[in-house]
């Protein structure tokens, strides 16, 4: 029997989990960047579920192991670096809001799933990053969110 494990991390900042009775599986990421060990086989096994492939396939759970990703179908056979999900850690996604050129801001954008881009505006937010003008439309058009307007708000509420 193998008892290979594989570590599988939390991309986004929210409260993530898989319950499935049918597998005994059951497992929550707290938070961005939560941790666990998951049977390598329960793995392959529930990626046919829709919602879990979802999850990974969207960048909001990420397993950094490239082998384990293609072996699941999350990466093509023939990747040597991550081609589907690419997670920006906190140092890329400011560089993406502040210095990057808007046409490869909107290159590299475009790479990324909708609760990736999601991410990068909670990011900006969070930390009053007001990108150029032409980011933030982008933002607002494809995500559905005004950084301008979300940071003027919550600015209004700590006053207050």
């Amino acid at each position: 029997m193998n008892d290979e494990k594989v570590l599988v991390k939390s991309a986004i900042n929210a409260k993530v989990g898989i319950t499935l009775p049918e597998y005994r599986f059951k497992q929550e990421w707290n938070r961005k960047g939560a941790k666990a060990l998951v049977d390598k086989q329960t793995l392959e096994d529930i990626m046919f579920e829709p919602g879990v492939e979802y999850m990974f396939k969207n960048g909001i759970l990420y397993i950094e192991d490239m082998e384990t990703k293609k072996d699941l179908g999350i990466e093509p056979e023939d990747a040597t670096e991550p081609q589907n999900v690419i997670v920006l850690d906190e140092n890329q996604m400011k560089r993406y809001l502040t210095v990057v050129p808007i046409h490869e801001f909107k290159e590299k954008m475009e790479t990324l799933s909708r609760e990736q881009r999601v991410e990068v505006v909670q990011y900006a937010i969070a930390n009053e990053i007001l990108p150029a003008f032409d980011k933030c439309e982008y933002f607002k058009k494809r995500v559905g969110i005004d950084i301008m307007s979300a940071i003027k708000l919550n600015r209004l509420d700590k006053v207050e």
